[in-house]
């Protein structure tokens, strides 16, 4: 007897690729920009996590030494889309002389049984954490006016883990805090991913949040994310182009990748409020300047650029 319609397990397909950590970088932006759903590293630096480091700065711990590789192992994942192997395989090519690679399958469930037993509790500062389901029981809030957000790994970009999400989520909690008008504040998260930025923004009481993200997947993943949290209510989120969007907004916050963020320059300058600011990310310290220079060149008052390895976040102002 077949299986009714709906209950398919969905699939991914995912690309294992080992290379020198001198190109992993690279190597992993070529992989996002070609569409890729999400990244799991695996190198010298998160290999090393929990190991000392002796005199040595060998990382060690006692019969166990930590011995550096200098090789970075990446798995990739990637929707089902006709002719997107070659044109990954191409592009991973022209750049490097020669890896190793192979494609596997990845069934619905296994991303998040594969996180499960590693994935827990993690705090991305300013008293901002991330709970997965299985870590709820035994969670425990210690500090006053903490922003907790349960969300399990999931197939879009944007756990809280990875450099840019982390920086801003500082960033916003510390716009949002130094405003003076915080519960008139209208907030849009372009590039949304999992939802977790927005979150952070309605956890602290701006009036509006807007989120937007062209991937379907990742629009109905931060759906779900909201209504886990109570937020449902309190973040509209659309998979529709910017221009379609009918407010202006005081902050915005764009945390996607360097070549759509120069693409998209007009259309989000135009829908920043005047004294409004702008936080960007996604960014290589490689390509900071032409990110920067897009926007200055727009009219945007640049403010600073703060940086996590090798990861950027510029804000702007607009004065106009």
């Amino acid at each position: 007897m077949g299986k009714a319609a709906g209950q398919t397990k969905q699939s991914w397909q995912q690309i294992v690729v080992d290379v020198s950590e001198d190109v992993s970088l690279k190597v992993q932006q070529v992989l996002l920009e070609m569409g890729a759903l999400g990244l799991e590293i695996d190198d010298d630096e998160t290999m090393a996590l929990g190991f000392e480091i002796d005199d040595d700065e060998m990382r060690t711990v006692p019969e166990k030494p930590f011995i550096p590789t200098h090789q970075s192992h990446i798995v990739a994942t990637f929707t089902h889309e006709p002719g997107l192997k070659n044109r990954v395989q191409q592009k991973l090519s022209a750049l490097l002389e020669s890896y190793q690679y192979k494609w596997q399958e990845l069934l619905d469930g296994d991303w998040a049984n594969t996180f499960q037993n590693s994935w827990k509790s993690f705090t991305l500062g300013h008293n901002i954490w991330i709970v997965p389901s299985w870590e709820v029981d035994k969670f425990e809030v210690l500090q006053e006016n903490a922003i907790v957000l349960y969300m399990d790994p999931g197939m879009a970009f944007g756990t809280g883990h990875h450099e840019t999400t982390t920086m801003c989520a500082r960033a916003i909690y510390e716009c949002i805090k130094n405003n003076l008008n915080q519960s008139g504040m209208r907030v849009l998260d372009v590039g949304t991913g999992t939802g977790i930025l927005a979150m952070i923004a309605a956890k602290m009481g701006v009036g509006r949040v807007v989120a937007t993200d062209n991937d379907p997947e990742a629009v109905r993943v931060a759906i779900e994310n909201c209504a886990h949290n109570q937020l449902a209510d309190k973040i509209d989120i659309y998979n529709q182009p910017l221009n379609l969007l009918s407010s202006h907004f005081d902050l915005v916050v764009a945390n996607i990748l360097a070549n759509p963020l120069i693409e998209l320059s007009k259309e989000i300058i135009e829908i920043i409020t005047p004294g409004g600011t702008l936080l960007l990310s996604g960014v290589l310290q490689t390509q900071e300047a032409l990110v920067r220079e897009a926007y200055v060149q727009g009219g945007l008052v640049y403010q600073k650029t703060i940086s996590l390895n090798e990861w950027v976040l510029i804000s702007f102002q607009k004065n106009f």
